[in-house]
Protein backbone atom coordinates (compact mmCIF):
# COMPACT_ATOMS: atom_id res chain seq x y z
CA UNK A 1 0.00 0.00 0.00
CA UNK A 2 1.56 3.03 -0.74
CA UNK A 3 1.49 6.41 1.03
CA UNK A 4 1.24 10.35 0.64
CA UNK A 5 2.18 12.53 3.28
CA UNK A 6 -0.12 15.16 4.09
CA UNK A 7 0.58 18.04 6.44
CA UNK A 8 -2.02 18.96 9.35
CA UNK A 9 -3.02 22.11 10.44
CA UNK A 10 -0.95 21.82 13.77
CA UNK A 11 2.39 21.63 11.54
CA UNK A 12 3.15 18.09 11.85
CA UNK A 13 3.03 15.54 9.08
CA UNK A 14 1.00 12.19 8.93
CA UNK A 15 0.79 9.58 6.07
CA UNK A 16 -2.33 8.76 4.68
CA UNK A 17 -3.27 6.44 2.21
CA UNK A 18 -3.14 7.13 -1.44
CA UNK A 19 -6.62 6.00 -2.07
CA UNK A 20 -7.72 8.66 0.81
CA UNK A 21 -5.84 11.19 -0.42
CA UNK A 22 -8.91 11.65 -2.75
CA UNK A 23 -11.38 12.43 0.79
CA UNK A 24 -9.02 15.42 0.76
CA UNK A 25 -10.03 19.15 -0.61
CA UNK A 26 -8.07 21.71 -1.47
CA UNK A 27 -8.30 24.91 0.23
CA UNK A 28 -9.79 23.17 3.19
CA UNK A 29 -7.86 22.64 6.82
CA UNK A 30 -6.52 18.77 7.27
CA UNK A 31 -6.27 16.89 10.61
CA UNK A 32 -4.00 14.55 11.89
CA UNK A 33 -5.96 13.39 15.15
CA UNK A 34 -9.52 14.20 16.44
CA UNK A 35 -7.26 16.55 19.13
CA UNK A 36 -6.23 18.62 16.36
CA UNK A 37 -9.44 19.00 15.25
CA UNK A 38 -10.94 20.16 18.67
CA UNK A 39 -7.67 22.18 18.68
CA UNK A 40 -8.79 23.79 15.64
CA UNK A 41 -12.99 24.25 16.79
CA UNK A 42 -11.53 25.90 19.82
CA UNK A 43 -9.16 27.99 18.66
CA UNK A 44 -11.60 29.92 15.96
CA UNK A 45 -13.27 33.09 17.18
CA UNK A 46 -16.87 33.27 19.04
CA UNK A 47 -19.45 34.74 16.09
CA UNK A 48 -22.35 33.70 17.54
CA UNK A 49 -24.09 34.94 13.91
CA UNK A 50 -27.07 33.31 13.15
CA UNK A 51 -26.24 31.36 9.40
CA UNK A 52 -30.03 32.34 8.11
CA UNK A 53 -29.41 35.98 8.10
CA UNK A 54 -27.43 35.33 4.84
CA UNK A 55 -29.57 36.17 1.47
CA UNK A 56 -28.15 32.55 -0.02
CA UNK A 57 -29.20 30.47 3.12
CA UNK A 58 -32.98 29.22 4.30
CA UNK A 59 -33.91 27.42 7.02
CA UNK A 60 -35.03 24.10 6.04
CA UNK A 61 -36.92 20.80 7.39
CA UNK A 62 -35.14 17.78 5.54
CA UNK A 63 -37.19 15.57 7.15
CA UNK A 64 -36.17 13.29 9.47
CA UNK A 65 -33.94 11.04 8.26
CA UNK A 66 -34.12 7.18 9.26
CA UNK A 67 -30.76 5.63 8.31
CA UNK A 68 -29.11 5.44 11.68
CA UNK A 69 -30.65 5.64 15.40
CA UNK A 70 -28.35 6.79 17.93
CA UNK A 71 -29.09 5.64 21.57
CA UNK A 72 -27.08 8.33 23.25
CA UNK A 73 -28.14 11.23 21.48
CA UNK A 74 -31.45 9.89 20.90
CA UNK A 75 -31.90 11.12 17.29
CA UNK A 76 -31.59 9.59 13.84
CA UNK A 77 -28.57 11.12 11.34
CA UNK A 78 -28.19 9.81 7.98
CA UNK A 79 -24.96 7.62 8.92
CA UNK A 80 -23.14 6.39 11.66
CA UNK A 81 -19.98 9.09 10.78
CA UNK A 82 -22.91 11.59 11.13
CA UNK A 83 -23.61 10.45 14.58
CA UNK A 84 -19.89 9.97 15.85
CA UNK A 85 -19.02 13.51 14.53
CA UNK A 86 -22.54 14.79 16.69
CA UNK A 87 -20.70 12.92 19.63
CA UNK A 88 -18.02 14.59 19.03
CA UNK A 89 -18.83 18.19 18.99
CA UNK A 90 -21.25 17.36 22.13
CA UNK A 91 -17.97 15.78 24.40
CA UNK A 92 -15.73 18.73 23.40
CA UNK A 93 -18.94 21.46 24.20
CA UNK A 94 -19.41 22.55 20.79
CA UNK A 95 -23.38 23.73 20.49
CA UNK A 96 -24.29 21.92 17.25
CA UNK A 97 -27.52 21.51 14.69
CA UNK A 98 -28.03 18.80 12.61
CA UNK A 99 -28.93 19.63 8.69
CA UNK A 100 -29.89 23.05 9.78
CA UNK A 101 -30.70 24.28 6.38
CA UNK A 102 -30.19 24.59 2.04
CA UNK A 103 -27.19 26.93 1.23
CA UNK A 104 -28.55 28.10 -2.29
CA UNK A 105 -25.64 28.17 -5.14
CA UNK A 106 -25.84 28.47 -9.04
CA UNK A 107 -29.00 28.13 -10.55
CA UNK A 108 -30.84 25.30 -8.74
CA UNK A 109 -27.90 23.77 -7.33
CA UNK A 110 -28.58 23.66 -3.22
CA UNK A 111 -25.91 22.26 -0.79
CA UNK A 112 -27.04 21.20 2.65
CA UNK A 113 -24.38 20.72 4.82
CA UNK A 114 -24.66 18.32 7.87
CA UNK A 115 -23.81 20.17 10.51
CA UNK A 116 -24.00 24.01 11.60
CA UNK A 117 -21.47 24.99 14.66
CA UNK A 118 -23.10 28.19 16.82
CA UNK A 119 -20.13 29.23 18.47
CA UNK A 120 -18.16 29.74 15.21
CA UNK A 121 -20.71 30.46 12.84
CA UNK A 122 -19.33 27.13 10.72
CA UNK A 123 -20.95 24.36 9.12
CA UNK A 124 -19.45 20.63 8.68
CA UNK A 125 -19.41 18.29 6.15
CA UNK A 126 -18.55 14.50 7.01
CA UNK A 127 -18.02 12.62 4.25
CA UNK A 128 -17.19 8.61 4.23
CA UNK A 129 -17.70 8.86 -0.01
CA UNK A 130 -17.37 11.06 -2.52
CA UNK A 131 -20.54 11.70 -5.10
CA UNK A 132 -20.25 13.66 -8.08
CA UNK A 133 -21.20 17.42 -7.75
CA UNK A 134 -20.30 17.15 -3.82
CA UNK A 135 -16.71 18.34 -4.00
CA UNK A 136 -17.90 21.59 -6.38
CA UNK A 137 -20.75 21.99 -3.88
CA UNK A 138 -18.08 22.56 -0.80
CA UNK A 139 -16.16 24.66 -3.04
CA UNK A 140 -18.84 27.51 -4.20
CA UNK A 141 -19.94 27.42 -0.25
CA UNK A 142 -16.55 28.42 0.80
CA UNK A 143 -16.21 30.86 -2.08
CA UNK A 144 -19.03 32.51 -1.10
CA UNK A 145 -17.77 33.02 2.37
CA UNK A 146 -19.26 30.29 4.35
CA UNK A 147 -16.83 28.44 7.22
CA UNK A 148 -16.74 25.02 6.31
CA UNK A 149 -14.70 22.06 7.70
CA UNK A 150 -14.56 18.63 6.16
CA UNK A 151 -14.56 15.61 7.99
CA UNK A 152 -13.38 13.02 6.13
CA UNK A 153 -13.49 9.14 6.84
CA UNK A 154 -9.94 9.18 8.41
CA UNK A 155 -10.83 11.83 10.92
CA UNK A 156 -14.01 9.88 12.14
CA UNK A 157 -12.23 6.70 12.90
CA UNK A 158 -9.59 8.89 14.84
CA UNK A 159 -13.11 10.75 16.16
CA UNK A 160 -14.30 7.22 17.43
CA UNK A 161 -10.88 6.56 19.20
CA UNK A 162 -11.01 9.59 20.64
CA UNK A 163 -14.59 9.12 22.10
CA UNK A 164 -13.71 5.61 23.35
CA UNK A 165 -10.95 6.37 25.47
CA UNK A 166 -12.60 9.26 27.09
CA UNK A 167 -16.12 6.97 27.21
CA UNK A 168 -19.01 9.09 26.00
Amino acid sequence: MSLVSITCFCGSSFELPTKKRKQLLTGFERFCSAYCLQKYLQSLPDKYEDPFDHCDIEERFLGDPHEYWDCALDMYFRSSYEAIAAKFFTAIGEPWKYEPCVIFLQGRKQYNPDFFLYRSNTFVEVKGAWAGSNKSKMRTCVQRGHNLILIPSYLVKSINEYLSRISV
